[in-house]
This record gives C-alpha cells, sequence and structure tokens, in this order.
C-alpha cells in the first residue's frame, strides 16, 4: 500500500489502492487515465475516496473554500430575522433599505457595494460578498423560481458536475439561505472597481466558453471578475447552457 503523500504528493490520509485495470475511466471527470493516476481511498470510518488525482485536488479545494464561508448556522438565521423584519414593513419586498442592512450586518462589516435590478450586494467580512434578493420572502409556484438567488444557486449546482475546466470559470457560492434564497455569499472578486479590464475578461470568457461548448445568455463586463488570478463569472443567475462534453 502507498500512502497519498507517497503517490501523488497529495495529503496523507487513509490508504489507497491503485486500480489494476487498463483503459480506466475516472467516475467523477470521465477521463481516460492511466492506471497510476487512478486510486481509491479507502478507511472503516470515513467514506471512501474513488477518482483522479486532478479531482481529488479539485475536491479539496472546494473543502478549503467551504470553511472560508463567514456564515455560519446562528449567523444564517440572525440575518433572515434582519430581514424579514425590514421585509415585513414594506409590504414583503426590500427597497430603499440599503443603509438599513448595512447597519444591522454590522456583525459582519457589511459595506454596500452596489444594486442590481433585483438584488443588492455588500462586502462582509472584507473577502466576500452577500447578495439580498429585493423581493424579499417571494414565494411562487417553483420551489427554486423565486428571483436570481434561487436560479444562481440552481445552476451553481448544476456547474458543480461539470468538469473542473468549467467550474473553476463561475464564482463559487460558499452559503446561501436554503429556505426562500433571500442571500447567497460568494467570495469577493476583483471588478472594474480595482482596476480590472472586464471587457477583456469577458473576451477571454467568451472565447474559453466556446471550447468548452458554454452558452450563456448574459455574459458581459458587468457580471464578470477575475477571482484567484481566474476569469470568471460572478453573476449567473440567467441560463446557461452546457452543449457537449469536454474530450
Amino acid at each position: 500500500m502507498l500512502s497519498l503523500k507517497e503517490l501523488f504528493g497529495l495529503e496523507d490520509s487513509l490508504r489507497i489502492v491503485v486500480e489494476a485495470k487498463e483503459n480506466i475511466q475516472c467516475p467523477l471527470c470521465h477521463s481516460n487515465l492511466p492506471r497510476s493516476e487512478y486510486f481509491i481511498k479507502e478507511g472503516e470510518v470515513k467514506p471512501y475516496w474513488e477518482g483522479c488525482k486532478t479531482c481529488y485536488k479539485a475536491y479539496r479545494r472546494k473543502l478549503k473554500e467551504k470553511k472560508k464561508s463567514p456564515i455560519g448556522p446562528e449567523d444564517s438565521k440572525k440575518i433572515n430575522r434582519i430581514l424579514t423584519k425590514l421585509a415585513s414593513r414594506e409590504e414583503g419586498k426590500l427597497w430603499h433599505v440599503e443603509n438599513e442592512i448595512e447597519a444591522e450586518l454590522s456583525f459582519l462589516a457589511a459595506k454596500h457595494l452596489d444594486n442590481g435590478l433585483d438584488r443588492m450586494v455588500f462586502e462582509i467580512a472584507g473577502n466576500y460578498v452577500i447578495k439580498i434578493d429585493k423581493s424579499g420572502r417571494n414565494q411562487s409556484d417553483g420551489e427554486m423560481d423565486r428571483g436570481q438567488n434561487s436560479k444562481e444557486v440552481k445552476h451553481f449546482k448544476v456547474i458543480q458536475k461539470q468538469s473542473e475546466s468549467i467550474r473553476e470559470c463561475f464564482l463559487p457560492i460558499l452559503a446561501y439561505d436554503k429556505t426562500d434564497y433571500l442571500w447567497i455569499v460568494m467570495p469577493k472578486a476583483e471588478t472594474s472597481n480595482d482596476g480590472i479590464n472586464c471587457s477583456e475578461v469577458v473576451d477571454r470568457l467568451r472565447t474559453k466558453f466556446a471550447e468548452l461548448g458554454i452558452n450563456m445568455a448574459d455574459l458581459y463586463s458587468a457580471n464578470v471578475g477575475m477571482y484567484k488570478g481566474r476569469d470568471v463569472v460572478i453573476d449567473y443567475g440567467y441560463p446557461i447552457y452546457f452543449n457537449k462534453e469536454e474530450d
């Protein structure tokens, strides 16, 4: 038995078994792999890991990003109470209450950044943003059709099932209101406000999307930025279509 550290230089964890078959496919990204790059991490207590080195690294990175979310369970409840209270004064909506929200979310060091058609955006905890749905508790017939936040969560779940080269084009969602999609939290990307030429980012993403078979209806300068040196879409509440499988 080899350790993950010995085989791949990765985190040393549970034992692994190198699969002996030829023509192996990673069950996650479906890429063909030499048998030396395919492994199963097994143990008696933790669930085993099955897949290639690239997918394992992506999995570890996702876990680290998830741990960085500044929103814990108690924070989530507190945010919902605050927004529900404010919306109750405005016939269920959250219009023109940016200053009050900023003050109420002072425990997250909230700072109002921008308003979109349907959402308000605040910086929180320095390195994150929270997008708040102006419609408040906007009930509708469809569980996932309650505004831009719910649509963005829906699209993010689809994006998470794609290959790493596709996933890295979209800013991840770290936390969200699972009941009414009142808010979502993302890392804070660099945008035109930080000196980024977002028109060039759009051009590069369009080229990359053409190669990856992605068709996105709402790709323009206000919806893109840079995160960890990568060109990313920061607002993807509009439809995204994945037209082909990667080689």
